[in-house]
Protein backbone atom coordinates (compact mmCIF):
# COMPACT_ATOMS: atom_id res chain seq x y z
CA UNK A 1 0.00 0.00 0.00
CA UNK A 2 1.28 3.47 -0.88
CA UNK A 3 1.67 5.88 2.01
CA UNK A 4 -1.52 7.93 2.29
CA UNK A 5 -1.50 11.71 2.43
CA UNK A 6 -3.97 14.35 3.62
CA UNK A 7 -4.09 15.58 0.02
CA UNK A 8 -5.60 12.23 -0.98
CA UNK A 9 -8.72 12.99 1.06
CA UNK A 10 -8.99 16.45 -0.48
CA UNK A 11 -8.80 14.82 -3.89
CA UNK A 12 -11.60 12.45 -2.93
CA UNK A 13 -13.77 15.37 -1.84
CA UNK A 14 -13.09 17.18 -5.11
CA UNK A 15 -14.11 14.05 -7.04
CA UNK A 16 -17.25 13.59 -4.96
CA UNK A 17 -15.88 10.38 -3.42
CA UNK A 18 -16.45 9.60 0.25
CA UNK A 19 -13.78 8.45 2.68
CA UNK A 20 -13.79 6.50 5.94
CA UNK A 21 -12.24 6.81 9.38
CA UNK A 22 -12.21 4.42 12.32
CA UNK A 23 -10.92 4.97 15.81
CA UNK A 24 -7.92 2.84 16.73
CA UNK A 25 -6.15 2.66 20.07
CA UNK A 26 -3.45 -0.01 19.85
CA UNK A 27 -0.74 -1.58 17.72
CA UNK A 28 -2.49 -4.91 17.14
CA UNK A 29 -5.71 -3.39 15.81
CA UNK A 30 -3.67 -0.92 13.75
CA UNK A 31 -1.84 -3.84 12.12
CA UNK A 32 -5.17 -5.35 11.14
CA UNK A 33 -6.62 -2.07 9.88
CA UNK A 34 -3.43 -1.32 7.95
CA UNK A 35 -4.48 -4.07 5.55
CA UNK A 36 -7.93 -2.52 4.92
CA UNK A 37 -9.24 0.24 2.68
CA UNK A 38 -10.13 2.51 5.63
CA UNK A 39 -8.64 5.92 4.85
CA UNK A 40 -7.70 7.29 8.27
CA UNK A 41 -7.33 6.06 11.85
CA UNK A 42 -8.21 8.29 14.79
CA UNK A 43 -6.71 7.67 18.21
CA UNK A 44 -9.56 9.36 20.01
CA UNK A 45 -10.05 10.39 23.60
CA UNK A 46 -12.79 7.75 23.53
CA UNK A 47 -9.88 5.49 24.54
CA UNK A 48 -10.76 6.73 28.02
CA UNK A 49 -13.94 4.66 27.78
CA UNK A 50 -12.93 1.86 25.43
CA UNK A 51 -9.46 1.16 26.86
CA UNK A 52 -9.48 2.51 30.42
CA UNK A 53 -13.13 1.78 31.26
CA UNK A 54 -13.95 5.33 32.34
CA UNK A 55 -17.49 6.72 32.18
CA UNK A 56 -16.50 9.67 29.99
CA UNK A 57 -13.74 10.99 27.76
CA UNK A 58 -12.26 13.37 30.34
CA UNK A 59 -10.00 11.01 32.26
CA UNK A 60 -7.15 10.41 29.86
CA UNK A 61 -3.84 12.24 29.71
CA UNK A 62 -1.63 13.65 26.98
CA UNK A 63 1.04 11.10 27.89
CA UNK A 64 -1.40 8.22 27.49
CA UNK A 65 -2.84 9.44 24.19
CA UNK A 66 0.62 10.21 22.85
CA UNK A 67 1.75 6.66 23.62
CA UNK A 68 -1.41 5.16 22.09
CA UNK A 69 -1.12 7.29 18.95
CA UNK A 70 2.51 6.28 18.58
CA UNK A 71 1.57 2.60 18.84
CA UNK A 72 -1.13 3.03 16.18
CA UNK A 73 1.28 4.75 13.80
CA UNK A 74 3.78 1.92 14.34
CA UNK A 75 1.11 -0.60 13.45
CA UNK A 76 -0.15 1.30 10.42
CA UNK A 77 2.77 3.41 9.15
CA UNK A 78 1.23 3.96 5.72
CA UNK A 79 -2.18 5.03 7.03
CA UNK A 80 -3.17 8.55 7.92
CA UNK A 81 -3.34 8.70 11.71
CA UNK A 82 -5.01 11.50 13.65
CA UNK A 83 -4.53 12.18 17.36
CA UNK A 84 -7.13 13.67 19.69
CA UNK A 85 -6.37 16.51 22.09
CA UNK A 86 -7.58 15.40 25.54
CA UNK A 87 -9.47 17.50 28.06
CA UNK A 88 -7.48 20.53 29.31
CA UNK A 89 -4.61 19.91 26.90
CA UNK A 90 -5.58 22.97 24.86
CA UNK A 91 -8.23 24.95 26.78
CA UNK A 92 -5.92 26.86 29.19
CA UNK A 93 -3.95 28.73 26.52
CA UNK A 94 -2.92 28.78 22.89
CA UNK A 95 0.66 28.17 23.99
CA UNK A 96 -0.36 24.99 25.84
CA UNK A 97 -2.34 23.86 22.80
CA UNK A 98 0.61 24.35 20.44
CA UNK A 99 2.99 22.48 22.72
CA UNK A 100 0.65 19.51 23.04
CA UNK A 101 -0.40 19.40 19.39
CA UNK A 102 3.29 19.54 18.53
CA UNK A 103 3.94 16.55 20.77
CA UNK A 104 1.47 14.46 18.78
CA UNK A 105 3.20 15.37 15.52
CA UNK A 106 6.80 15.13 16.75
CA UNK A 107 6.60 12.22 19.21
CA UNK A 108 3.75 10.13 17.79
CA UNK A 109 4.12 11.07 14.09
CA UNK A 110 0.45 11.99 13.86
CA UNK A 111 -0.66 13.29 10.46
CA UNK A 112 -3.43 15.42 11.95
CA UNK A 113 -4.65 16.57 15.35
CA UNK A 114 -8.30 16.83 16.40
CA UNK A 115 -9.46 19.64 18.67
CA UNK A 116 -12.98 19.96 20.07
CA UNK A 117 -13.74 23.46 18.89
CA UNK A 118 -16.16 26.16 19.93
CA UNK A 119 -15.78 29.85 19.26
CA UNK A 120 -13.03 30.18 21.92
CA UNK A 121 -10.90 27.68 19.95
CA UNK A 122 -10.97 29.52 16.60
CA UNK A 123 -7.74 31.36 17.37
CA UNK A 124 -6.20 28.17 18.77
CA UNK A 125 -6.92 26.45 15.46
CA UNK A 126 -5.45 29.43 13.61
CA UNK A 127 -2.23 29.30 15.62
CA UNK A 128 -1.88 25.54 15.17
CA UNK A 129 -2.52 25.77 11.43
CA UNK A 130 -0.02 28.62 11.16
CA UNK A 131 2.47 26.29 12.84
CA UNK A 132 1.98 23.73 10.09
CA UNK A 133 -0.26 21.29 11.95
CA UNK A 134 -3.25 19.81 10.14
CA UNK A 135 -6.21 20.37 12.45
CA UNK A 136 -9.49 18.48 12.52
CA UNK A 137 -11.88 20.92 14.20
CA UNK A 138 -14.55 18.93 16.06
CA UNK A 139 -17.90 20.72 16.39
CA UNK A 140 -21.51 19.80 17.14
CA UNK A 141 -21.74 17.44 20.08
CA UNK A 142 -18.45 17.82 21.94
CA UNK A 143 -18.11 15.13 24.63
CA UNK A 144 -15.56 17.15 26.63
CA UNK A 145 -18.17 19.91 27.04
CA UNK A 146 -21.19 17.80 27.97
CA UNK A 147 -20.93 19.12 31.53
CA UNK A 148 -22.16 22.47 30.22
CA UNK A 149 -25.41 20.98 28.93
CA UNK A 150 -25.98 18.15 31.36
CA UNK A 151 -26.48 15.39 28.81
CA UNK A 152 -25.62 14.63 25.19
CA UNK A 153 -28.17 15.70 22.60
CA UNK A 154 -28.27 16.15 18.84
CA UNK A 155 -27.08 19.54 17.62
CA UNK A 156 -28.39 21.75 14.84
CA UNK A 157 -31.98 20.59 15.11
CA UNK A 158 -33.26 24.18 15.44
CA UNK A 159 -32.76 26.84 12.78
CA UNK A 160 -30.78 29.23 14.99
CA UNK A 161 -28.54 26.43 16.25
CA UNK A 162 -27.97 25.22 12.68
CA UNK A 163 -26.91 28.70 11.57
CA UNK A 164 -24.55 29.00 14.54
CA UNK A 165 -22.93 25.67 13.68
CA UNK A 166 -22.49 26.62 10.03
CA UNK A 167 -20.99 29.98 11.01
CA UNK A 168 -18.59 28.24 13.38
CA UNK A 169 -17.53 25.74 10.71
CA UNK A 170 -16.84 28.54 8.24
CA UNK A 171 -14.87 30.50 10.85
CA UNK A 172 -12.75 27.42 11.61
CA UNK A 173 -12.15 26.89 7.91
CA UNK A 174 -11.06 30.52 7.57
CA UNK A 175 -8.74 30.01 10.55
CA UNK A 176 -6.97 27.22 8.69
CA UNK A 177 -8.62 24.00 9.85
CA UNK A 178 -7.87 21.12 7.50
CA UNK A 179 -11.10 19.27 8.26
CA UNK A 180 -14.35 19.82 10.14
CA UNK A 181 -15.72 16.91 12.17
CA UNK A 182 -19.43 17.29 12.94
CA UNK A 183 -20.80 14.97 15.62
CA UNK A 184 -24.43 14.10 16.38
CA UNK A 185 -26.05 16.79 14.28
CA UNK A 186 -29.14 17.05 12.09
CA UNK A 187 -28.44 15.67 8.63
CA UNK A 188 -30.04 18.75 7.05
CA UNK A 189 -27.61 21.00 8.91
CA UNK A 190 -24.70 18.83 7.79
CA UNK A 191 -25.85 19.00 4.17
CA UNK A 192 -26.03 22.80 4.27
CA UNK A 193 -22.63 22.94 5.96
CA UNK A 194 -20.98 20.59 3.48
CA UNK A 195 -22.19 22.64 0.52
CA UNK A 196 -20.60 25.79 1.98
CA UNK A 197 -17.25 24.35 3.03
CA UNK A 198 -14.28 23.95 0.72
CA UNK A 199 -12.52 21.65 3.20
CA UNK A 200 -13.74 18.08 3.85
CA UNK A 201 -16.55 17.55 6.36
CA UNK A 202 -16.32 14.39 8.46
CA UNK A 203 -19.55 13.14 9.98
CA UNK A 204 -20.01 11.22 13.20
CA UNK A 205 -23.74 10.75 13.37
CA UNK A 206 -24.35 13.71 11.05
CA UNK A 207 -26.07 12.03 8.12
CA UNK A 208 -24.99 10.91 4.64
CA UNK A 209 -24.02 14.25 3.10
CA UNK A 210 -20.63 14.45 4.80
CA UNK A 211 -17.48 13.85 2.78
CA UNK A 212 -16.22 11.29 5.30
CA UNK A 213 -17.59 9.23 8.17
CA UNK A 214 -16.00 8.15 11.45
CA UNK A 215 -17.13 5.52 13.94
CA UNK A 216 -15.65 3.89 17.03
CA UNK A 217 -13.97 0.64 16.01
CA UNK A 218 -15.27 -1.22 19.08
CA UNK A 219 -18.84 -0.44 18.04
CA UNK A 220 -18.27 -1.40 14.41
CA UNK A 221 -16.64 -4.71 15.34
CA UNK A 222 -19.14 -5.65 18.04
CA UNK A 223 -16.46 -5.59 20.75
CA UNK A 224 -18.28 -3.33 23.21
CA UNK A 225 -21.45 -4.45 24.98
CA UNK A 226 -22.25 -1.09 26.56
CA UNK A 227 -24.68 1.52 25.24
CA UNK A 228 -23.90 2.90 21.79
CA UNK A 229 -25.27 5.94 19.94
CA UNK A 230 -28.05 5.45 17.40
CA UNK A 231 -25.69 6.11 14.49
CA UNK A 232 -23.25 3.33 15.46
CA UNK A 233 -23.68 0.44 13.03
CA UNK A 234 -22.36 -2.99 14.00
CA UNK A 235 -20.66 -4.94 11.19
CA UNK A 236 -19.39 -7.95 13.16
CA UNK A 237 -19.70 -9.79 16.48
CA UNK A 238 -16.02 -9.98 17.36
CA UNK A 239 -16.78 -9.79 21.07
CA UNK A 240 -18.81 -13.01 20.92
CA UNK A 241 -16.08 -14.69 18.88
CA UNK A 242 -13.44 -13.68 21.43
CA UNK A 243 -15.55 -15.03 24.29
CA UNK A 244 -16.14 -18.30 22.43
CA UNK A 245 -12.43 -18.69 21.72
CA UNK A 246 -11.55 -18.00 25.37
CA UNK A 247 -14.05 -20.64 26.54
CA UNK A 248 -12.74 -23.18 24.02
CA UNK A 249 -9.19 -22.55 25.26
CA UNK A 250 -10.33 -22.97 28.87
CA UNK A 251 -12.02 -26.29 28.09
CA UNK A 252 -8.91 -27.59 26.31
CA UNK A 253 -6.72 -26.66 29.28
CA UNK A 254 -9.08 -28.32 31.77
CA UNK A 255 -9.45 -31.47 29.66
CA UNK A 256 -5.75 -31.74 28.87
CA UNK A 257 -6.31 -31.25 25.15
CA UNK A 258 -3.95 -28.28 25.28
CA UNK A 259 -1.04 -28.30 24.82
CA UNK A 260 -0.35 -31.19 22.43
CA UNK A 261 3.07 -32.66 21.72
CA UNK A 262 3.38 -30.53 18.56
CA UNK A 263 2.91 -27.45 20.73
CA UNK A 264 5.67 -28.46 23.14
CA UNK A 265 9.46 -28.14 23.14
CA UNK A 266 11.72 -31.20 23.63
CA UNK A 267 15.11 -31.78 25.15
CA UNK A 268 17.66 -32.66 22.51
CA UNK A 269 17.81 -36.44 21.89
CA UNK A 270 21.53 -36.69 22.64
CA UNK A 271 20.98 -34.89 25.95
CA UNK A 272 18.28 -37.22 27.29
CA UNK A 273 20.63 -39.92 28.60
CA UNK A 274 22.95 -37.26 30.02
CA UNK A 275 20.03 -35.72 31.87
CA UNK A 276 18.96 -39.10 33.27
CA UNK A 277 22.49 -39.76 34.52
CA UNK A 278 22.73 -36.33 36.16
CA UNK A 279 19.41 -36.81 37.93
CA UNK A 280 20.55 -40.21 39.24
CA UNK A 281 23.62 -38.53 40.72
CA UNK A 282 21.37 -35.98 42.41
CA UNK A 283 19.40 -38.72 44.12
Amino acid sequence: MNKQKVADLYEKKNKGERFSLLTCYDYTMARILSKTDVDMLLTGDSASQMILGENNTLNISMDMLTALTKSVKRGAPDKLVAADMPFMSYQPSIERALINAGRFVAEAEADAVKIESGWPQVETVRAAADSGICIIAHIGLRPQSIGLKGRPKAEGTYAEDAVDLIKLALALEEAGAGFILLEAAARETAELMQSRLSIPLIGCGAGPSCDGQVLVVNDVMGMFDGPAPKFARKYAEIGSSIAAAANAYHEDVVSGAYPQDTESYHIKTQEKQKLDDMLKEMS
